[in-house]
């Protein structure tokens, strides 16, 4: 094709061998030295060429690099290689700091090394007057937070070995990446150039650019933006591939001339994405989207090549081809489809294949194609492939462009998904063409035929959507074409061609219509319109061959005044005319009484029984002329009034809408009684409403309705409102349409309800008329669309003016799935117990109301961008994988979330104080990113098994929901955030199999703080508590005054901490940390890891009288409340047991529960077996009572505290007697003793003192003997 002759002269620029045979001479290379340079800036000038800026060796002699001298440019230094030195070609350059290269000369020998290396944050600068030249190297590095810049100037990568060498510009991973950026230089690689690192770009925006050894964009590791940016001039990209990108990165062409030798999209296991935005790219030779092996099943791994603008012309005799190799893994076209988008611009290319060819297995392909896009296909046409296992292919035509370069066919099914597809028969300079589909072509779309060659429909076409034929023909050639179209309109000189399908029908209110031709023999019944003329011209419609009218058969004639013009409708039938059953001829227009109107001619014969034809909107006489000119005529007899306005009044015996008819109008020009004339402006109002429902027997087209009422209306009948009117409704009323109607004006609906249970796609016959889905045909202002049928697909687009309007499903078994485009500056009420689902996104720029039924969101923006409010019913998020909600939502009232069974978030902040039931599916994660703040409900997850997360992306978007409560439901429900940091949770509630973990992604610590819902004031949760993974772990904070009982068997290893209200464990704590720095620790269950009750912390074992494990250390510091309860009836008591050790400190808050505190009680309230420590500084109360203390004498030996009488507390006196000391003691009490070093202090091994009386004793001294400690007891 001719798109070559450019390309050649691209590959083979002027100029360009003069610059190749200049560096394959420097190929030849010079060994490299063992000596460095290094750059010092010695001279403080900053130039290249002084020596006083470099140090050869370290050796400090300032000494110029030298030809194959290593050249070493340290962090934070700035060289201007100003002028050209004599000392060259240095060997590889390692570059930390910036380098300005401003003059030619500059050449570096890599020697079979690493020519150039940028370190991180290393900075390459070339300007206009600059020349560098690398050559003779290996692999050449650009690490992390390094750049290349050309403003002008020339760099060449040159002569490297071939098949080892490469350029990597940037390192794999979650990094800063590196940058080139090319602003009119001549930017030339003879290694393949690899662009790596998460946020690595490549600018080119002008200048000329040449990957001679190819290159692309290639990551192993992670999918991020990754750009490629071609924004001017002249690039040659050589053999390219794309590999795991976002939608935001990956080649973007934005404007110049790029030409490729071969271009891969999606070469690894993840997402891969090209987007033209402008410019021309052409590619010679193997173009892939979606050519990988080993594409990974899970989240989005979708590839996608976006023409949005631009020109792409594909060269090869391959042409494209989407889905190029099978999958080793199983996954749908979520997860692992391609997919060659066309919203603008043009593709051209010989051949498009989806899904390579029937080897394939679990691989997918899409064809995206919409206004204003185009695609031309040359003689390989369209081929789709069904593989062995898990394959699939789509082609969804939504409006643009397919055109043809060459006859060729469509072996394919493909869907008209909306609006009008046009199939262009001709090339792009207007020569005729052929494009043949063989495939079934589907869907709510129209079709519009334009280009003088011919489009042939040799498969099923069942789509719903209407069919224009502009120029050129459109032929039928299977029985089932053209069934399900609503109306097909031929401008004049078009051809609809059914000779290939003997005896072709067009029954089912539809309508065909135009100034054109149908060849071959048509039959019309069952409600089929012939209609000639065009909306604002009249005249013939041709039939060439016999026409049928059959039993139901209508003809719409629009007659003019002078029945000569030649703007007056009349069908022109070359061939026979058949009369074979009722006919209805509806017309309107002509002349005065007397004039004669031709309505049928024909060439042939008339069979058939004129009396079966009815007159419809106008008086006179049916004349058959067998003449010369032969025909139907119409002679009038009675003028028909022009059209005025009219007034229901209706009649309880004969409530009937006809036309030319009943008196049930008043005419309120006259005052009086009229029956009804076509084009009549009709008004419904409540004097006509007590008459009971409206009977339509037949067609009428009225020029507008306007029902204004308070009272209600129904229209129901075998007729329908038809013509180009528009139906208004107002007032608070309701009007229910029980009428199936063609009219193609507007629905306007500014006040109480429309009432319909027929909706279809636009163009076909409704209950609010035929017109197209334009969202200008179908307007709300205020007023309610009541749907009462069964469940269906529509394409039509409304209209929201402010207010707003309503959509209302009322049937909960029915599912209306709207598809069209909602807009406006109004919003949308969703009503009724029905399904309202939004497939589209839309624009509309009010808030979204739901009050009843469900609304399901399909798409981001189905609900627009303001805010959803919940006010009853279920919001359903079916968005696709790893998909974003972004509006606000506030929850007005108890309402339900429900997901589908893919990962979506949502964006927008939450509000309200209500409860939002919350249903996620097992394996499905709903992440919020929005602020929770101001929302004080309740997230209740019910039965939920899948995952309710916070954030997904590597910042904290969200910190959580501080003022609301999260109920895990007793399900399997999972409480996660995506990163470390602290989470806030105003309340958290769940049963045993819920969990709350420690962060998805990285490595750190994930605290939980919970508890800042102030009117939460006892909370339970059953489920666990657990580390994600050894390396993300949970950790939780305890706020707020309530209590958060703990009953599971948590795991989580990082540190807790209370510093209000109370955390009550009732079951079991792995080995994490506990401080208790305010509020309180209580429970019945076990802590594994030690516990720390700080100044401000309390201590309160049990819940009531209860045992506390602790299975580690017990710290009770300084300020600390122990609170224990006793039973001074019982003698039960508190405890807390398991410990290693013990240490006393603070306030002992002793709480008797029962009885009365007496003399020789005693309790136990640690059990920490010979690891005692320290002392209580203060006990609540003071004194168990009047005459009775504490005896605190035994915590430290067995960790009991009794009560013990004042009275009888013991005086103790000694004496110092020769070799003896003699104690004295009042009251009743046993001497005890124990003998231990110094060193070693008091153990627990005492015991009574032997012979010792019970007021005194003589102990003799030893001083040989160890240290001797006494002590008295009670008895």
């Amino acid at each position: 094709m001719s798109a070559q002759t450019p390309i050649r002269r691209w590959l083979f620029p002027q100029g360009m061998l003069r610059y190749t045979s200049f560096l394959l001479m420097l190929g030849a290379g010079l060994a490299a030295r063992a000596q460095t340079a290094y750059w010092t800036g010695g001279a403080g000038n900053g130039f290249w060429h002084d020596p006083g800026n470099w140090d050869l060796d370290g050796l400090g002699v300032p000494t110029l690099p030298g030809p194959g001298t290593n050249v070493v440019i340290g962090a934070g230094a700035v060289v201007t290689y100003l002028e050209p030195t004599a000392a060259m070609p240095v060997g590889p350059l390692t570059l930390a700091g910036q380098l300005w290269v401003s003059a030619p000369g500059l050449v570096v020998d890599g020697a079979g090394l690493a020519g150039l290396t940028l370190e991180p944050g290393g900075s390459l600068q070339v300007t206009a007057a600059g020349v560098l030249v690398v050559t003779n190297g290996g692999t050449l590095a650009f690490n992390t937070d390094s750049s290349l810049s050309l403003d002008g100037g020339a760099v060449f990568l040159t002569n490297h070995p071939s098949g080892t060498a490469v350029l990597n510009i940037g390192v794999n991973g979650n990094n800063n990446g590196a940058g080139v950026t090319n602003r009119g230089g001549h930017l030339v690689t003879e290694i393949p150039v690899l662009l790596r690192g998460r946020f690595s770009r490549f600018l080119h925006q002008g200048g000329r650019l040449e990957l001679r050894a190819g290159g692309g964009i290639y990551e192993g590791s992670n999918d991020q933006e990754r750009p490629w940016l071609i924004d001017g001039g002249e690039v040659f990209l050589g053999d390219f591939s794309i590999s795991r990108t976002t939608p935001a990165g990956g080649l973007l062409i934005s404007n110049g001339n790029v030409v490729a030798t071969s271009l891969r999209v999606g070469t690894h296991n993840s997402r891969a994405y090209a987007t033209i935005y402008g410019g021309a790219l052409t590619n010679t030779g193997l173009f892939t989207i979606g050519d990988r092996t080993n594409g990974a099943t899970s989240g989005d791994r979708r590839i996608r090549f976006q023409v949005r603008g631009g020109t792409v012309v594909s060269t090869g005799p391959d042409g494209i081809v989407v889905g190029n190799q099978s999958n080793t893994g199983v996954a749908g076209d979520s997860v692992i489809g391609a997919t060659l988008e066309i919203s603008g611009g043009q593709v051209l290319a010989e051949k498009l294949t989806l899904i390579r060819d029937a080897t394939l297995q679990n691989a997918h392909a899409t064809l995206a194609l919409s206004n204003p896009g185009a695609l031309y296909l040359g003689s390989g046409g369209l081929r789709a492939h069904v593989g062995v296992a898990n394959t699939s292919y789509r082609v969804y035509l939504a409006g643009g462009l397919l055109g043809a370069l060459a006859d060729y066919e469509i072996g394919a099914d493909a869907t008209l998904a909306g609006g009008a597809t046009t199939f262009h028969t001709a090339d792009p300079v207007g020569q005729p063409r052929s494009i043949t589909i063989g495939g079934t072509l589907g869907g709510s779309g129209g079709l519009l035929k334009t280009g003088s060659g011919v489009l042939v429909l040799n498969g099923p076409a069942p789509y719903t959507g209407r069919t224009f034929v502009r120029e050129g023909r459109l032929r039928i050639g299977h029985p089932e074409a053209l069934q399900n179209t609503p109306a097909l309109e031929l401008s004049e000189g078009a051809v609809l061609d059914v000779t290939p399908v003997p005896g072709f029908t067009w029954a089912g209110t539809r309508t065909l219509s135009g100034l054109g031709r149908v060849e071959g023999g048509l039959t019309l019944q069952n409600g089929g319109i012939l209609a000639p003329g065009l909306t604002n011209r009249g005249g013939p419609l041709v039939v060439n061959g016999s026409l049928t009218l059959g039993e139901g058969a209508i003809c719409e004639l629009v007659l003019a005044r002078d029945p000569n013009a030649p703007d007056g409708d009349r069908v022109e039938v070359e061939g026979d005319l058949i009369v074979a059953g009722a006919v209805t001829l509806v017309l309107s227009g002509g002349g005065p009484a007397g004039s004669v109107h031709p309505l049928i001619r024909y060439t042939g014969t008339l069979a058939g029984d004129l009396s079966a034809i009815r007159l419809s909107g106008l008086t006179g006489v049916l004349s058959n002329n067998t003449t010369t000119a032969r025909g139907l005529y119409l002679v009038i007899t009675q003028a028909v009034r022009a059209p005025t306005s009219l007034v229901w009044v209706g009649n309880a015996q004969a409530n009937v809408w006809d036309t030319l008819g009943r008196t049930n109008w008043l005419n309120l020009a006259l005052q009086s009684l009229d029956s009804f004339v076509p084009g009549d402006r009709v008004l419904f109002d409540d004097r006509g409403t007590g008459q009971g429902p409206v009977q339509i027997p037949e067609p009428v087209q009225p020029g507008e309705v306007r029902v204004d009422s308070v009272g209600d209306y129904r229209f129901t009948g075998p007729g329908g409102m038809g013509g180009a009117m528009a139906l208004l409704k107002t007032n608070h009323g309701t009007l229910v349409v029980e009428t199936t109607n063609t009219y193609t004006g507007i629905t306007w609906l500014a006040g109480g309800v429309l009432e319909t249970p027929i909706l279809t796609p636009g163009g076909m016959p409704s209950g609010v008329g035929a017109a197209t889905a334009d969202p200008l045909h179908l307007q709300f202002a205020g007023g309610t669309l009541r749907y009462t049928g069964p469940s269906v697909t529509v394409d039509r687009g409304a209209w929201l003016h402010e207010p707003g309007g309503t959509i209302a499903v009322a049937s909960e078994s029915t599912t209306l799935t709207w598809q069209g485009l909602l807009t406006g500056p109004g919003g949308l009420t969703k009503a009724g117990q029905g399904t309202l689902t939004l497939s589209s996104p839309n624009t509309y720029v009010g808030p979204t109301l739901l009050r009843e039924g469900t609304l399901r969101l399909q798409v981001p923006g189905a609900a627009g961008t303001n805010r959803i409010e919940l006010a009853g019913g279920t919001l359903a998020l079916t968005l696709p994988s790893d998909n974003d909600l972004l509006n606000p939502l506030h929850v007005a009232a108890r309402s339900r979330l429900v997901m589908g069974s893919a990962n979506n978030r949502i964006n927008g902040p939450v509000t309200g104080s209500n409860t939002l039931d919350v249903s996620i599916a097992a394996g499905t994660v709903l992440t919020f990113n929005g602020d929770l703040t101001n929302f004080t409900g309740t997230f209740a997850l019910g039965d939920s098994a899948g995952t309710f997360r916070f954030n997904s992306g590597g910042g904290n978007t969200t910190l959580g929901c501080p003022n609301a409560t999260v109920d895990l439901g007793q399900g399997s429900a999972t409480l996660q955030a995506r990163n470390a940091g602290t989470m806030y949770v105003g309340a958290l509630r769940g049963g045993p199999s819920t969990q709350v973990l420690g962060q998805g992604s990285g490595s750190g610590t994930l605290t939980w703080t919970i508890g800042s819902k102030e009117t939460e004031t006892f909370t339970t949760f059953e489920g666990t508590i657990a580390d994600a993974a050894a390396s993300r772990l949970a950790a939780l904070t305890k706020v707020g005054p309530g209590t958060l009982r703990l009953t599971g068997a948590s795991t989580y290893t990082g540190p807790t901490r209370i510093e209000a209200g109370v955390l009550q464990v009732d079951g079991s704590l792995g080995s994490t940390p506990v401080t208790v720095a305010g509020g309180t620790l209580s429970g019945t269950g076990t802590l594994n890891g030690p516990v720390d009750i700080q100044s401000g912390g309390t201590l309160a074992p049990g819940a009531g009288l209860g045992t506390l494990t602790v299975a580690h250390t017990l710290t009770l510091g300084p300020g600390s409340v122990t609170a224990v309860e006793v039973n001074a009836a019982t003698g039960a008591s508190d405890l807390v047991t398991g410990l290693w050790a013990v240490t006393y400190g603070g306030t002992l808050r002793v709480i008797k529960v029962a009885g009365a505190f007496a003399p020789g009680q005693r309790w136990k309230l640690f059990d920490a077996p010979g690891t005692y420590y320290g002392a209580f500084d203060a006990v609540e109360p003071a004194a168990p009572g009047p005459g009775l203390a504490w005896d605190l004498s035994q915590l430290t030996v067995d960790g009991t505290v009794g009560v013990v009488s004042v009275g009888e507390m013991p005086r103790l006196e000694f004496v110092r007697i020769p070799g003896a000391l003699q104690l004295h003691w009042t009251g009743t009490y046993r001497l005890q003793v124990q003998t231990n070093a110094l060193n070693v202090g008091l153990a627990t091994e005492w015991m009574d003192y032997p012979g010792a009386p019970a007021s005194g004793v003589v102990i003799p001294l030893d001083p040989t003997a160890p240290s001797v400690f006494f002590r008295l007891v009670a008895p």
